[in-house]
């Protein structure tokens, strides 16, 4: 009793309430008063800075009487997710959040028989709260993506930005649809189908899977506006741009595939009917199969295209021998005639490869050997007219004919 006396005046109001209690509810006024403390509105609470209560907050979670019960640790972990929800007092929490260790729930270990209340307990909270601790860090290392999804716009970060492109919205599309919150979200709605089967008593659990429900379909919403606009021109997009939408176009199925799964089990966690169905992304069979048909082009048409710039002769990048010979002489920047090579400049298209070192070597063979073979037939010229001159002069001197002179 001395401890709860000693307590500050805030976290003695929240130890005293719903949020702290072994109860399986949390009342709304409880979190209202939770969200004016943090968001500084409160008329009691504001001698403080919001950072100070929210701080106030997790020390007052981390008491071991509070931290070493289930049922609180379901409480506190659900009451972060609300808070996360919040929109500007979401980002701020989310701060604060991720500095929490949550060490109670560090290498717990899953029993191997669950029968007991206590067994039942401990494997949930081995493989339940561990898990939703871990996604709930990763929704505040993302929830200004999480709130601009929630109004249905892209995240932008820098300062007066308003507008986006296709490509940098296709990155964000990318991210959202790998987000844990999607796909890892999806496969840990089947673990709480599990464990809502052997506890489905178990209030908060289904409070907290409907949140978690809540969030996958934020994201799933987003995705599918988002795809079914980009459906009206995606004809016009460059291919590799054009590639990427019709990945995350098939993503999207998939996704809605596994949702579409959940809402009909949801009788397991929503006994209630509070979940209403989706708005299924579908395309219909005419526009999808154009959709293939488009795709299945581009695809050949970036294969034939690599396959073209595979097989084109480096040579030919570069122009003829005889314009390599040409540039040769013109261009001497390049090698050093020391060295006893030849310069070139490499005449080729603009934007194309200037060829490899192995390449020149062999050019410099063939121009060495033209010239080579140049000055041979050159020498045999100049010997064949030197022998029809000494036969000429010897022929004249046997006639006594003179010589005619030179000029």
């Amino acid at each position: 009793m001395g401890l709860f006396k000693s307590r500050p005046p805030f976290q003695r109001r929240v130890a005293n309430s719903s949020l702290l209690s072994q109860s399986d509810d949390i009342l709304l006024d409880d979190l209202l008063l939770l969200i004016s403390c943090f968001e500084n509105n409160h008329s009691e609470f504001i001698t403080k800075a919001p950072s100070y209560y929210i701080e106030q907050y997790f020390q007052l979670t981390f008491y071991r009487e509070f931290a070493n019960s289930y049922i609180i640790r379901n409480k506190v972990l659900l009451t972060c997710h609300l808070m996360l929800h919040e929109f500007q007092l979401g980002i701020d929490f989310a701060d604060h959040f991720l500095n929490q260790k949550f060490l109670i729930l560090m290498n717990r270990q899953s029993p191997s028989l669950v029968k007991t209340n206590h067994q039942k307990q401990e494997w949930l909270s081995a493989n339940i709260q561990l898990s939703y601790f871990q996604y709930l860090q990763k929704l505040a290392v993302n929830i200004q993506v999480f709130h601009a999804c929630k109004v249905q716009q892209y995240p932008l970060f820098q300062e007066g930005q308003k507008f986006i492109d296709i490509q940098t919205k296709l990155l964000w599309l990318f991210k959202i649809s790998n987000l844990k919150q999607v796909n890892s979200g999806l496969g840990q709605m089947e673990t709480f189908k599990s464990a809502l089967q052997m506890v489905p008593e178990d209030m908060l659990l289904k409070e907290i899977v409907l949140v978690y429900w809540s969030d996958i379909i934020v994201f799933y919403n987003f995705l599918s506006k988002e795809i079914l606009q980009l459906l009206d021109y995606y004809r016009h997009l460059a291919t590799h741009i054009s590639l990427q939408f019709y990945e995350l176009y098939l993503q999207l199925f998939q996704i809605r595939n596994s949702i579409s799964d959940l809402y009909k089990h949801r009788k397991h966690f929503d006994r209630d009917n509070v979940i209403k169905q989706p708005k299924w992304f579908d395309v219909n069979k005419p526009v999808h199969q154009q959709i293939e048909e488009f795709m299945l082009k581009q695809k050949l048409n970036m294969g034939n295209h690599t396959d073209r710039a595979l097989q084109r002769p480096q040579m030919s990048s570069r122009g003829s021998k005889s314009q390599i010979a040409f540039d040769a002489k013109m261009d001497s920047t390049k090698f050093s005639r020391k060295e006893n090579t030849v310069k070139t400049h490499r005449a080729g298209r603009q934007g194309e490869s200037d060829g490899d070192d192995e390449d020149f070597e062999e050019l410099k063979l063939i121009l060495q050997n033209s010239n080579m073979q140049s000055k041979l037939a050159k020498k045999k010229q100049q010997q064949k007219q030197m022998d029809s001159l000494v036969s000429f002069q010897k022929q004249s001197r046997e006639e006594g004919t003179d010589l005619p002179k030179g000029d």
